[in-house]
């Protein structure tokens, strides 16, 4: 049932504080949605739902509530057929009573996190595309706005295709996230980067990886930690999207 808010007098929660990340699971999306709303003071019976549109398409869901967020049974995107340009948008909203569905707080435009298919468009924190490359498959370039992966364009069938493949997501993707926290602490001061109000895109990929649960080293001086830091964030990407496994599969499915 689709649920009508109002969103009069409404808090901004700000995006970094709601991470939406979605797999594909048997030829589907399957959405995650991990809230940090302990700073905003929302009572805690208030309700969570997400919103994931692409006009003209629209889903929600009822995400449990503050004190205690549960996703749903069903968390398909099943009504996208690519998660290319879809945004979401995450609300706070009151319990039951005589104000139910005010709207106490909302987070708008979200972006997804997903190694892998349709992200050629996540601008804020990889571009994909194809360029003639002199005999290289892929090469990472982070002296733009954002970080760009480019693949070569002369990859049969299709570069995209290559890019979107299982194994390409499992051996490659760690690699370019190693590269991109490696450049940022070798370039970065750690406490200026962690109090950067999401105006670079080094700091989203900070807060990303704080996200996979590595806190974020604060000291500037100490090489060991920044280093443990950028292994140990590539552990959890590669934990949290399973590409041994993905990687597992796709050898036994192409013998």
């Amino acid at each position: 049932m689709k649920r009508t808010f109002n969103y009069t007098g409404r808090k901004s929660i700000k995006r970094s504080d709601v991470a939406i990340i979605v797999r594909e699971v048997a030829g589907s999306y399957e959405l995650s949605v991990e809230p940090r709303l302990s700073s905003y003071s929302f009572p805690s019976s208030a309700e969570i739902w997400v919103e994931a549109y692409r006009n003209p398409v629209w889903m929600q869901f009822q995400w449990g509530s503050v004190g205690a967020p549960i996703p749903p049974a069903n968390r398909q995107l099943e009504e996208f057929e690519s998660i290319e340009n879809v945004k979401f948008r995450l609300s706070v909203v009151q319990p039951e009573g005589g104000e139910h569905h005010k709207v106490l707080g909302v987070a708008d435009s979200l972006s997804c996190f997903k190694p892998g298919d349709d992200i050629e468009n996540r601008s804020e924190l990889l571009v994909v595309y194809a360029e003639e490359l002199d005999g290289l498959i892929w090469k990472l370039d982070m002296d733009g706005e954002a970080p760009a992966l480019i693949i070569n364009k002369n990859v049969e069938p299709t570069w995209r295709e290559l890019a979107s493949s299982n194994t390409f997501r499992a051996l490659v993707y760690p690699e370019v996230f190693r590269r991109l926290l490696s450049h940022i602490v070798e370039t970065n001061d750690p406490k200026e980067l962690s109090e950067d109000p999401e105006e670079s895109w080094e700091a989203n990929w900070v807060r990303f990886a704080m996200y996979l649960g590595v806190p974020w080293p604060l000291s500037s001086s100490i090489e060991d930690a920044k280093e443990e830091w950028v292994e140990e964030s590539v552990r959890a990407f590669c934990r949290r999207h399973d590409f041994l496994k993905i990687l597992c599969e796709s050898n036994i499915n192409e013998n």
